[in-house]
């Protein structure tokens, strides 16, 4: 799999389980997904380092990520694919635009 697919997926996982209480992987997958994306941390695209922080951060937890308005969506739209129904009630306290890559962003 691709590094920057697999960060996209760990950004996505990360939201839907620490902000929406609920998961589209289970705990084995997320914890293959941690390393190798922290394997591969020097292939990442340079906004997807910035949302992961570091790879020490994400191989110990996936609270303090940062998703953008686009990886909510994309999280949702996976969820509803996965699991055919809605999540509601989530909230987010959006931060930004990020000076250089021009997204709002929230902390996970």
């Amino acid at each position: 799999m691709n590094a920057n697919h697999a960060a996209r997926l760990l950004i996505m996982s990360a939201y839907l389980y620490y902000r929406c209480d609920t998961n589209v992987i289970d705990d084995g997958e997320y914890d293959k997904l941690s390393l190798a994306v922290a394997n591969n941390w020097d292939k990442l695209d340079p906004q997807l380092q910035w949302q992961l922080v570091d790879p020490d951060a994400i191989r110990a937890t996936g609270s303090g990520i940062l998703i953008t308005q686009m990886g909510m969506n994309a999280a949702l739209a996976w969820y509803r694919k996965k699991v055919r129904r809605n999540i509601t009630g989530h909230r987010m306290d959006w931060i930004g635009p990020h000076p250089k890559f021009k997204c709002l962003y929230a902390v996970i």
